[in-house]
């Protein structure tokens, strides 16, 4: 037999699963955990800065979510515990589970703004007398869009929350294929602003990623609709890419967007000379309206 006072650390492999919504795709992955094992009882809660409390047979959940967010954990369909997030992004669940048998456990996390995260599915085995401790677990970035369609020449804003300041990498999939490199601010908040030109019309999907990390955010639908305006017919200010015959701070952040970058739109490269400059940027401000 133990002796109550021995305790001893092991690796245990367990396998899981993680459902996208809104594409319900799932893909394995498996993770190392590690497993505090003891026998005998537990001494209760104490005050004045004593050990936690640990049920004698119970299972936890650590790991990184979303700023100020919560964490939900799922047993048999039913919410069976809830946790707030740190400003730092950590988490942890634990809580004394009597069965002694294979079980399946769901997570989800929710943002500050309301936006629920991808489920993480874990089968694990408990076994009485077992403190199981699954730790290292990591929340994709949450995604929102503010529309989920548009034209050519307009702005699309994609955002979300994430672990804080990290780098993050968005894709843009479709008849075209874009990357973008961002890193979430000190409260986890990212944001992108993407200028539409350049993309042909059709239907997207856009999600994002840690970069050290394969396992994305939810995928959104986009779609880029055809337009008729003609910017090289119906646009006779240089620089007013969005056809209102003014040129305003709309306009300067698309011109910023594509600044020394090569083949820009034609409607921005005002002197045709396939790069976004200083000399683009002086006509332009000869042109300002407000």
């Amino acid at each position: 037999m133990l002796n109550k006072s021995f305790k001893k650390v092991f690796l245990i492999l367990i396998s899981a699963s993680f459902i996208f919504f809104p594409l319900f795709s799932i893909a394995d992955e498996t993770l190392t955990v590690t497993a505090t094992v003891s026998s005998g009882s537990t001494p209760s809660p104490s005050g004045g800065g004593g050990a936690p409390y640990i049920p004698p047979t119970s299972i936890r959940f650590s790991g990184q979510a979303y700023p100020n967010g919560k964490v939900l954990l799922i047993k048999n369909k039913n919410i069976i515990a809830e946790v707030l997030v740190s400003n730092l992004g950590d988490f942890s669940i634990t809580f004394e589970e009597p069965t002694d048998r294979n079980i399946m456990y769901s997570l989800y996390a929710v943002d500050s703004a309301g936006v629920q995260s991808i489920i993480l599915n874990y089968q694990v085995y408990l076994s009485t007398g077992y403190l199981t401790h699954l730790s290292g677990i990591l929340f994709p970035p949450t995604l929102s869009l503010d529309r989920y369609s548009a034209y050519s020449g307009d702005d699309l804003s994609i955002f979300g929350f994430a672990i804080p300041e990290r780098a993050l990498e968005l894709k843009i999939e479709g008849k075209d294929i874009k990357t973008f490199n961002i890193i979430s601010n000190k409260d986890g908040v990212y944001n992108i602003i993407v200028p539409l030109f350049n993309f042909k019309s059709g239907q997207y999907k856009i999600y994002t990623k840690y970069k050290e990390q394969a396992l994305t955010s939810k995928v959104l639908p986009f779609e880029l609709l055809i337009e008729d305006k003609n910017p090289e017919v119906k646009s006779k200010i240089p620089g007013d890419c969005n056809f209102d015959d003014r040129i305003n701070l709309k306009d300067f952040s698309i011109l910023s967007f594509w600044y020394k970058k090569k083949n820009p739109p034609t409607c921005l490269d005002v002197n045709h000379d396939k790069i976004i400059n200083l000399v683009d940027f002086s006509i332009f401000a000869y042109y300002w309206t407000g």
